[in-house]
């Protein structure tokens, strides 16, 4: 029988786009899946898998990465915008706490980058799980540039009781992994999902204590060093996309304004002549995508 790390490590060599990486990646999502099941079974990582999982978003990041950069900066600027109403909103001591925790954290992640380094984008705060708006509200989940969602369980414990407090944290690790399976049922097209858990702790510095569920340590850890780097790449593609699309506006714009010029070149009525030319744009526009991409 095959070593899983010889294999691994032969697989590695193998081109980008061999299907024994698309085999990889499939048994690791085995290994994990088969672990969670199994409650006696606890999963990690080994240490040095980190370097492994960061060669699996290199991998995806050269397919796909591009379709996420439009996406994540629109629906980033409209979900902070959201979320100061939601914030704003009066309610009870316990929710006003936790509001205040989720107020610090997206400070600390999109601002900051002092906590979820590597997820750059807050993508979502007030979901629905299992048909229930309330379960998923204040729930937030953040993006990175690659595309593996966050998803991140706040909550306020107000408890001197250590056992108290412990159980409290399980109960919080339990939903947070709920949570996570419901958005990954939602979201098939995301590279990867994780599940943190923030709770309050007045020794740290910005008040929260912030952690990865035990089985997405690794891939949490692998973010920043492939997404950090990538960010700004996405952010540039996003301003040139805009860039492009406001150029073949205008293009349009001024080819509709001179249709006796289009016309003399084109044979056929005026609108089969315009047809011509919107699809020759169309194409165009694709071509010089595809050749960014």
């Amino acid at each position: 029988m095959v070593c899983f790390d010889c294999e691994r490590k032969r697989e590695l060599r193998q081109p980008p786009h061999h299907p024994l990486k698309r085999r990889l990646i499939l048994t690791l999502c085995k290994r994990i899946r088969k672990a969670l099941k199994d409650k006696n079974n606890k999963f990690n990582f080994p240490d040095d898998e980190s370097e492994f999982v960061g060669e699996i978003q290199n991998w995806w990041l050269d397919q796909t990465i591009m379709q996420f950069a439009d996406m994540f900066e629109q629906r980033h600027r409209e979900t902070l915008h959201r979320m100061e109403e939601y914030l704003s909103k009066e309610e009870s001591e316990q929710d006003k706490n936790e509001k205040d925790m989720q107020r610090n954290l997206v400070e600390a992640v999109v601002k900051q980058q002092t906590q979820l380094k590597g997820f750059h984008y807050l993508y979502d705060f007030e979901w629905l799980v299992d048909g229930n708006p309330g379960h998923g509200k204040g729930d937030l989940v953040f993006a990175s540039a690659t595309g593996i969602f966050a998803i991140v369980e706040t909550k306020y414990i107000n408890s001197s009781k250590s056992a108290w407090k412990q159980k409290k944290r399980d109960f919080v690790n339990e939903q947070a992994d709920r949570y996570r399976e419901k958005f990954v049922g939602k979201h098939p097209e995301a590279t990867a999902v994780v599940a943190f858990v923030c709770i309050n702790n007045d020794q740290e510095p910005d008040g929260l204590q912030v952690t990865p569920l035990e089985a997405y340590r690794v891939v949490t850890e692998a973010v920043p060093k492939i997404d950090s780097e990538k960010v700004n790449d996405c952010r540039e593609r996003a301003k040139e996309n805009c860039k492009v699309n406001t150029e073949y506006c205008d293009r349009c714009t001024q080819q509709r304004s001179t249709p006796q010029v289009v016309t003399e070149n084109v044979a056929g009525t005026e609108e089969e002549a315009w047809q011509v030319v919107e699809e020759k744009m169309v194409l165009e526009y694709d071509v010089t995508r595809a050749l960014k991409i």
